[in-house]
């Protein structure tokens, strides 16, 4: 765990929190953009007055994930949307840590590792949408904790296929080894160490499908503490200007400065 929390720390600087802030900001403000006033109505409520127990918000929350991964979620179309975010995701972290990963196994052997945790990932994230979304529902009118549940549900799910995963490449390791090279040209010996590196870093990108909820739920969190301020200072806070009418984006710009400095304390600290 150490040498991993050092791999990470070298390779996941303040150039990767730029990224991902950028990301989880273009998500929020496109959210802004497509929601129903309906839904921008009831999550502004629910920032300007976190104490009301406001049942729209359910449906807001619920309108929101379903922009994201469509619905109904048992169609070939939402399939193909979250597949195609864990593969984009997926993609990203190979691209970004191919040269580590290759320097203790073979390049073979390591893209095969990584295609078979993409497909395990693409499973694992589709299967967490229909966990994930009853939790929205059920606990909807209190935003930042299903919010906060469907993320844990997001994460138990993809840790169990995880396991699944590195089971699978224990007991099928050799074999994989012996389809991808000729007996009489072999790897030399410390390239047919099975990539677990890759196993392991592959839950990343199948967490990072479910990132936007917990920033989200910050984002929400964050606009809520900055209210007072708000009013306080006669509304000159860029974050929150124009954030009765457009609340999604406002707390995308919360979420974004948390990633932010989320991203300077790791890189501090690592």
């Amino acid at each position: 765990m150490d040498q991993f929390l050092k791999f990470l720390g070298q390779h996941a600087g303040l150039g990767n929190a730029t990224t991902w802030a950028g990301a989880i900001l273009a998500l929020c403000v496109w959210l802004d953009r497509v929601a129903s006033p309906k839904a921008k109505a009831a999550f502004s409520k629910t920032i300007q007055q976190p104490s009301v127990d406001n049942k729209n918000v359910a449906a807001a929350l619920l309108e929101v994930f379903d922009h994201v991964y469509t619905a109904p979620l048992l169609t070939w179309r939402a399939f193909f949307r979250s597949a195609t975010i864990t593969t984009v995701l997926s993609a990203y972290f190979l691209f970004r840590f191919w040269e580590e990963l290759t320097t203790t196994s073979a390049p073979a052997l390591t893209l095969a590792a990584a295609v078979v945790s993409t497909l395990t990932n693409i499973l694992a994230d589709y299967v967490s949408l229909f966990a994930v979304r009853p939790l929205l529902f059920r606990f909807g009118s209190k935003p930042s904790i299903a919010l906060s549940l469907g993320t844990l549900v997001a994460v138990v799910v993809v840790y169990f296929f995880s396991v699944l995963r590195v089971m699978a490449f224990m007991l099928l390791g050799e074999e994989l080894t012996r389809i991808l090279y000729k007996p009489d040209h072999p790897p030399d010996e410390a390239a047919l160490a099975i990539p677990f590196g890759v196993t392991i870093l592959f839950m990343l990108p199948a967490f990072g499908v479910f990132a936007w909820l917990p920033l989200f739920a910050v984002g929400i969190l964050g606009a809520r503490a900055m209210v007072p301020l708000s009013r306080a200072v006669a509304k000159t806070q860029w974050a929150l200007r124009g954030g009765k009418d457009h609340p999604i984006r406002a707390a995308g710009y919360v979420a974004a400065a948390f990633v932010l400095l989320a991203g300077l304390i790791f890189h501090i600290l690592f």
